[in-house]
């Protein structure tokens, strides 16, 4: 779907919208993320998570490693809640298994 005032745009259009495929699949009410996360993947990062936490609560980690570490768990935690991985999406990587 290119829509474009003038042709000179249109390639640019094309682009953006071939990138928002790749990224997103349309729903009705708007835009979803493509899940490209198994169910395993999905709780082995929010379990690792979960590690990192207490030992960060027990001092078992501190300083930068903390920080550093604190940083890795919550996006462990965002992409096993969400089932996207970005850093998956131009690796063309998935753990999905495929929905039949």
């Amino acid at each position: 779907m290119t829509k474009s005032l003038d042709n000179q745009g249109e390639g640019k259009y094309t682009y953006i919208n071939q990138r928002r495929e790749l990224f997103c699949s349309e729903r009705k009410g708007g835009m979803k993320m493509k899940q490209n996360m198994g169910t395993a993947d999905r709780a082995i990062r929010i379990v690792v998570a979960i590690i990192i936490a207490i030992l960060y609560v027990t001092d078992q980690i501190t300083g930068v490693a903390a920080v550093i570490l604190g940083i890795l768990a919550i996006a462990f935690i965002l992409t096993g809640a969400v089932g996207h991985c970005p850093l998956y999406t131009p690796l063309k990587i998935t753990t999905k298994k495929d929905d039949k």
